[in-house]
């Protein structure tokens, strides 16, 4: 189950992890086509899809979504039993069965199995009826499933509110399933153009609204993505249960929420522990709220190998900060650079690698990573010397102070040499981490003068002068950062930036007492404070220590 980046068994047997694992969860197989043309698959996936969807209604038992049992398949070929599909995917309980086709009838037979030794624990009656009525014969059989599910189940559970509702046509439903595929293979606008096409077809279907929404994201096109929310939202009774948390993980985690987005993710993991959309994310809100073990746990439950997931590059780099802030670094190092493998010039895994091994002393491996980083051919707005500053932070934290230094300078030569308008921001801190402080003023003065907008140059330039001694003019900035009308998800973030100005004057309660709010306010927990060196007086003092210990 969920093998992650080793393929091999790396879950931690923490009694947390093995109660998600034994929670009882169904999967409902595509059915085995018996017919003889490969045409006809699509009613088997139409069937175990909208068999999965009648018996979440009354949910007697948490479902697996049929996209995941695909995925599984996939990944598994000619191995693809039951029970390797449920391991997979971490299910207890499966509904299988079979298609068949008799002239201009076709029959559906299915039957309930315990999915880990697929002992049958009942057989419905088979549906049956004309090849031009596909659709109606499913939806019986969908609800006749959901029956049976809820009496074997849960017999307790209440099934006077399930919501008949006729599958789609086997053309929409076509389109469905290309929307999956082709997002899967990061083919963002072609998915988008067929999920369109499923609804144009079949107005009712929410499902394909969902790829929908996450590739307009990924393609920058974040008004449309958020358009797609809204229309989600105003089609909630068409949903399913985890259709449902999805959608409002995506609104609590984009309005800042981080309590209600911790809620929905544990429900999501609790579903299904091996994908993106719930183990995952789990993970990432673990990490962002300083339960780092835990969240190793989770990360490592997620099925990277599966269609989708195999290309969801967020998750290495962020299992890397998991490991980093417990201080395994052979662990961060290993999987880095199996990850990159996988992503040969993914600079957030570069950045990782050069920062594990300046944590492990091999100073002269970080030169020649360095070295390498600099000959990659450049991407648009990419700026290839913040390796270098991270690296030399890195050092620095590890008590390497002459190699930080040679670092840190070689990396603010080099900003020095670049156009004046060309990354500025980051060109300020390269010369305020070398200490170069009179042109870390200049330039982040001149960078507020254009932007007065602009929290973080304003926040960093706050730093700046706290380190410099200009006590006065840091205090004023702070108070400034306090006057600014952020997104609730960014609150949390201005606050820190005052915690770090007030950390580099050597105000300590100030600092404290302004991180617990930011935490309060739903800031994300990360690496900063292992590195940043505005927080060098606070680590000694055992409540800050407290406060930004990994968990």
């Amino acid at each position: 189950v969920g093998e992650g980046a080793e393929n091999e068994s790396s879950i931690s047997s923490s009694a947390a992890i093995d109660e998600i694992m034994s929670h009882e969860r169904l999967i409902v197989m595509p059915l085995e086509n018996l017919t003889g043309e490969p045409e006809d698959d699509v009613w088997s996936m139409l069937a175990a899809e909208w068999i999965g969807n009648a018996i979440d209604r009354p949910r007697p038992i948490d479902v697996i979504p049929a996209a995941t049992v695909r995925d599984a398949l996939k990944v598994l070929g000619d191995s693809a039993s039951v029970s390797a599909v449920a391991n997979r995917v971490a299910a207890s309980h499966a509904i299988a069965g079979t298609l068949a086709r008799t002239g201009d009838q076709v029959r559906f037979q299915v039957e309930l199995l315990d999915a880990r030794t697929e002992e049958r624990l009942r057989t419905l009656d088979p549906a049956v009826g004309s090849v031009d009525a596909v659709e109606a014969t499913v939806g019986r059989l969908a609800d006749d499933a959901a029956v049976a599910a809820v009496v074997l189940l849960s017999p307790t559970t209440s099934i006077d509110e399930r919501i008949r509702s006729m599958p789609p046509s086997i053309e929409a439903y076509k389109q469905v399933v290309l929307t999956g595929d082709l997002f899967c293979e990061n083919r963002y606008r072609e998915a988008i153009e067929a999920g369109d096409r499923a609804r144009e077809l079949a107005p009712e279907l929410v499902s394909p609204l969902f790829l929908v929404r996450i590739a307009y994201l990924l393609l920058g096109r974040v008004e449309e993505s958020d358009s797609v929310t809204a229309l989600l939202q105003s089609k909630r009774d068409q949903m399913t249960n985890v259709e449902r948390l999805i959608q409002d993980h995506r609104i609590n985690d984009s309005a800042g929420d981080l309590d209600l987005a911790t809620r929905t993710a544990e429900e999501l993991f609790r579903i299904m522990p091996t994908t993106v959309l719930g183990g995952y994310q789990a993970a990432r809100i673990a990490l962002w709220t300083r339960r780092t073990t835990e969240a190793v746990d989770r990360f490592h439950m997620v099925d990277i190998d599966g269609p989708c997931e195999r290309e969801w590059r967020p998750w290495w780099p962020n299992l890397a900060d998991a490991y980093h802030l417990l201080g395994r670094y052979e662990d961060e190092l290993s999987l880095v650079r199996r990850g990159l493998e996988r992503f040969p010039e993914y600079r957030a895994l570069m950045d990782r690698e050069a920062r594990a091994l300046a944590a492990m002393d091999r100073e002269g491996r970080v030169d020649s990573l360095l070295v390498a980083m600099e000959a990659l051919p450049p991407r648009s707005g990419n700026d290839p010397n913040v390796s270098a500053v991270l690296a030399g932070l890195e050092l620095r934290a590890h008590g390497h102070h002459e190699a930080a230094r040679r670092t840190l300078e070689t990396a603010a030569d080099r900003y020095a040499t670049l156009p004046p308008g060309q990354h500025r921001h980051n060109r300020g801190l390269a010369y305020q981490h070398a200490g170069r402080w009179n042109d870390a003023d200049t330039t982040f003065a001149a960078l507020a003068a254009e932007e007065p907008e602009s929290w973080a140059v304003l926040a960093d330039h706050g730093v700046v002068l706290a380190m410099m001694g200009r006590v006065a003019e840091a205090e004023a900035l702070s108070r400034r950062l306090m006057e600014f009308d952020v997104h609730p998800s960014r609150r949390g973030e201005v606050i820190v930036r005052r915690v770090a100005i007030a950390a580099a004057l050597g105000e300590q309660e100030d600092a404290i007492a302004l991180l617990q709010e930011a935490f309060a306010a739903g800031y994300r927990y990360g690496t900063q404070f292992h590195t940043d060196p505005a927080y060098v007086s606070m680590r000694d003092n055992p409540q800050w220590a407290a406060l930004v210990a990994p968990g």
